[in-house]
């Protein structure tokens, strides 16, 4: 198949140069027709692949394709004879990559029937093969399609579908690598299964099988295990404690051992004041080792939602990516995006609440070689018309606040957290700070949202954490650990 189209542009927007790193944005309004990112991919040479739909009439996506420089240029290729959307992406360990969908199979009436497409192309964005599949079934409301790949090189997919009137299940594709059928499992209808949803597919380190973060019956998030046969083997729920629902939603591309996993998502707050984001430490049977609120809504003025994907750099740089629902403006969202390390630490975070943002929600999240990353979102309009829109973003656009700890003499410690108003520096006064336990602070403004939460690493006893990256106004500080809140005030930063 031959590409269609191929477009150059030149960078649409150029903001600030921080460092080394360039931030800059990419409207897609400006096309004939509608068109929803869904998915990226890094290539070896440091360029983005993305995945964007767009219509090419009133009912029909196809795959349009953008080769994505580090400059923010880019080319763009139509494929309008492809009669599928892309809701995923993976790169195969030929160097080839392969691409997932759904044909909409409208009938003028409703959408009815699907069928999942595959689609295998190089780094020259030239198509390989394209497939169909509707193995011993015709497959109903295919939704939410991940995929893997494994050891042997073979591909292995996971999505959700809807036989007739009854509720989702799951279902496996292996396929090799120009995207034929080897092994093919449409999971019965029974009971585990009521509404399922695949976030996520991951091999499990301990045996030659898959983990799959999804639904289970009652729509909480879950793991479930399956060999290499699709056989299921078991399952597990975290849970954690404060919460008046499970950890709803969570995924993970972090393993802290052959046993725990680093897990970024959102649960409902137990005094049902809205959605929290939350970092967890999860054992595969289901333990939550530990937790981090690292984004709060003390309210419902800002309710926390959307795909939360994690992209890594390395373990001092991993970002996670949300949208917001102002309540104060209305319907729609804004984007979101914080930074945080392994330690489950807080780094820092970023609230596009600009107008130029309403009616954006976020879809995927793209680690860069420079330590930055690019954010693949949407604008929503009136009867769900989209504008893809990209934001690449550098690691010090999320204004990590810096932490230290000194040891002073006690008459020199002049307050519990001085200069206050500051226009730098904030010290505070931690020497009655109880040992061997993990004391943390946190930083957080008067919307309610919490803009860094760091252990207190080292001895001495003073803490001076450096605040010149916020912007002015009034901000709560914490100090606290697994037990207690220890000590807390009020500061101004100038």
């Amino acid at each position: 198949m031959n590409k269609l189209k191929a477009v150059s542009t030149a960078l649409f927007l150029a903001l600030a140069m921080l460092g080394s790193a360039q931030q800059w944005e990419i409207d897609f309004s400006d096309h004939e027709y509608s068109t929803f990112v869904t998915d990226g991919v890094l290539a070896q040479d440091g360029t983005v692949i993305v995945i964007v739909n767009t219509a090419s009439d009133s009912a029909d996506y196809n795959p349009l394709l953008i080769h994505l420089y580090p400059d923010g240029n880019y080319n763009e290729y139509n494929f309008y004879d492809i009669p599928f959307s892309i809701s995923s992406v993976i790169k195969l360990n030929n160097g080839n990559y392969m691409a997932f969908g759904v044909t909409s199979n409208y009938d003028g009436d409703a959408y009815n029937t699907y069928k999942m497409g595959c689609m295998v192309f190089d780094d020259n964005l030239e198509v390989i093969s394209t497939k169909l599949h509707d193995t011993d079934s015709i497959v109903t409301g295919i939704t939410s399609l991940k995929a893997i790949v494994d050891d042997d090189g073979t591909v292995v997919v996971c999505g959700g579908y809807k036989p007739g009137s009854t509720r989702k299940r799951p279902f496996f594709y292996r396929l090799n690598e120009i995207g034929d059928v080897i092994d093919c499992l449409f999971v019965e209808p029974s009971s585990d299964y009521w509404v399922f949803e695949c976030y996520q597919i991951l091999r499990d380190p301990r045996s030659d099988g898959y983990i799959v973060i999804g639904t289970n019956r009652d729509g909480q998030c879950s793991m479930a295990f399956y060999d290499r046969q699709f056989n299921k083997t078991g399952s597990s729920m975290p849970s954690i404690n404060g919460y008046a629902s499970l950890y709803t939603r969570f995924n993970s591309e972090k393993w802290l051992s052959q046993d725990d996993m680093l897990t970024f998502g959102f649960a409902r707050d137990g005094r049902g004041h809205g959605w929290d984001l939350l970092l967890a430490d999860i054992n595969l049977d289901g333990t939550v080792n530990r937790y981090n609120n690292i984004l709060n809504t003390p309210d419902t003025s800002y309710n926390i939602s959307g795909n939360h994907s994690m992209a890594v750099v390395n373990d001092t740089t991993i970002y996670g990516l949300f949208y917001i629902y102002p309540a104060f403006k209305g319907w729609g969202t804004n984007p979101g995006a914080c930074l945080f390390n392994k330690n489950l630490e807080l780094l820092g975070t970023r609230r596009f609440l600009d107008d130029k943002y309403s009616d954006i929600a976020t879809s995927s999240l793209v680690a860069m070689p420079d330590g930055g990353c690019i954010l693949l979102c949407n604008r929503i309009h009136q009867y769900l018309d989209t504008d893809a829109y990209i934001i690449k973003m550098s690691r010090e656009d999320f204004n990590p606040i810096l932490c230290s700890v000194s040891e002073v003499p006690k008459e020199r410690l002049r307050a519990t957290a001085f200069p206050n108003p500051t226009k730098g520096e904030l010290n505070i006064d931690i020497s009655n700070l109880p040992k061997n336990l993990e004391n943390r602070v946190s930083i957080t403004d008067v919307s309610g949202m919490t803009r860094m939460c760091r252990i207190i690493q080292g001895s001495g006893s003073l803490l001076t954490i450096d605040v010149s990256s916020l912007e002015p106004g009034a901000y709560l500080y914490s100090v606290y650990n697994k037990e207690k809140e220890l000590f807390n005030g009020k500061f101004v930063k100038e």
